[in-house]
Order: structure tokens, then C-alpha cells, then sequence
């Protein structure tokens, strides 16, 4: 299950179903957010909440990507 967060997101249930996932399903779970998506982008506290998030969904093993272009790396190698 892949989940990638950006600014134009309206709604944070998806950091909860993330975290969710990476306690029951580590090896599926793979979460991204990105900093900026047009004209609209996170501020510092959103930002250090979703490192936060990041932090957690490692430590429950599952994976946590810092770009897009780590996601794609992450799939190309591992399915």
C-alpha cells in the first residue's frame, strides 16, 4: 500500500490508515510525502508532523520514503 501525502491533500485520515498499516502490515506499507504540489505547500509544523509520521511508520519496519524518486527506486528494486 503505497501512500503519498502533498499539501492539496483535504483530509488526514491517511496519516492514520498509514500508521494503521505499518503497525498490521509492515511489509506492505510504503509512505511519501511531498513538500510542495503546485502552487501550495506544507508549513514548518505540518512538515515536522509528517517527519514525525515518517519516524513512526519506520519504526513499526515498514517503509518510508523521503522523495519520489525514492519510490520509485524502492519499487523498481523490491517488486
Amino acid at each position: 500500500m503505497l501512500y503519498v501525502v502533498t499539501p492539496k491533500i483535504s483530509y488526514f485520515y491517511t496519516i492514520a490508515e498509514v500508521i494503521d498499516d505499518s503497525n498490521k502490515q509492515p511489509e506492505k506499507t510504503i509512505f511519501c510525502f511531498v513538500d510542495k504540489d503546485g502552487n501550495q505547500e506544507f508549513d514548518k509544523g505540518q512538515l515536522k508532523s509528517l517527519t514525525a509520521v515518517g519516524r513512526m511508520v519506520e519504526d513499526n519496519n515498514a517503509i518510508w520514503c523521503k522523495d519520489l524518486k525514492e519510490v520509485v527506486k524502492y519499487l523498481n528494486e523490491n517488486i
